[in-house]
C-alpha cells in the first residue's frame, strides 16, 4: 500500500465484540432474581467497573454483595460475542501491508480473553496491544497514546473506535479516526463532534472500505 497510512488501531468493547448488549443480557437474568425496578439498572451498570461498587449499592440495596457475586458468575455463563468476523478481517487489513493492533482501557486478563473470543492472540497484534495495565493513562485522555513506538508516525495511524471520547483522544494525540456506531454514541453524535460523514460507519464489518477511502 503506497501511502503513509500504516497502522489500524482498534477499542475492544463495543467495537470488535458486543460487550455493551452482552453486559444488559446478565443485568437482565439478575433484575428477574432480585426484582429490581428497571430504573435501576442505569446506576447498578455504571458501578460494575467500580471498586466500592458492592459498598455504594449496599447504602441502598442490603443484598449488594450478592448482586455483584452472581454478576461476576454470569461472566463465564454469558460470554461477549465478535461483531464481525474480526480473524479474517485483521488478516486481510495486514494483508494489504498495514499493521493492527488493540488499545482498550480493559485490563490485561479481560483484554486477552475478549482477543481470545475474535479468534486473536497477542502474536496477531504486531506488539501493538495496549490494555490499562500497560497505559501510561486512560481514554479519554489523549496521552494515552503516548504508548505507541515513537517509529510510528501518528499522521500514519487510524483509530476505530465507538466513543465520541475516542474520537476526542485520538483527535488530540493527532491520529486519524474511524467511527463505529455499535456503542454509546450515534452517528448525529459523531457528527455533532465535528467527524466527517464518510468516517462513520454502521459496524466494523465495513473498516476496510473506510481504510481505503482515507488511503486516497
Amino acid at each position: 500500500m503506497d501511502s503513509m497510512l500504516h497502522t489500524v488501531l482498534f477499542d475492544m468493547d463495543d467495537t470488535l465484540v458486543d460487550t455493551t448488549p452482552t453486559i444488559m443480557r446478565r443485568l437482565d437474568r439478575l433484575v428477574e432474581k432480585y426484582q429490581l425496578a428497571p430504573s435501576e439498572i442505569p446506576n447498578i451498570y455504571n458501578l460494575l467497573a467500580n471498586p466500592g461498587r458492592v459498598e455504594i449499592l449496599s447504602k441502598t440495596c442490603p443484598f449488594a454483595g450478592e448482586f455483584f457475586g452472581d454478576y461476576e458468575a454470569l461472566r463465564a455463563v454469558i460470554v461477549v460475542s465478535p461483531l464481525a468476523d474480526i480473524k479474517s478481517l485483521f488478516g486481510r487489513i495486514k494483508a494489504s501491508g498495514l499493521n493492527t493492533g488493540v488499545l482498550t482501557n480493559n485490563n490485561y486478563l479481560s483484554s486477552k480473553s475478549k482477543l481470545s473470543r475474535c479468534g486473536l492472540t497477542e502474536r496477531d497484534l504486531c506488539g501493538l496491544f495496549f490494555h490499562s495495565g500497560n497505559l501510561p493513562c486512560l481514554k479519554p485522555n489523549p496521552h494515552c497514546f503516548d504508548v505507541l513506538p515513537a517509529s510510528l508516525e501518528r499522521k500514519g495511524i487510524i483509530y476505530v473506535g465507538d466513543a465520541v471520547s475516542d474520537y476526542e483522544a485520538a483527535h488530540g494525540a493527532g491520529l486519524s479516526f474511524i467511527a463505529v456506531t455499535t456503542g454509546i454514541n450515534t452517528k448525529e453524535e459523531f457528527l455533532s463532534a465535528g467527524l466527517a460523514v464518510r468516517d462513520i460507519l454502521e459496524n466494523i464489518a465495513e473498516i476496510e472500505n473506510a481504510i481505503r477511502r482515507k488511503d486516497e
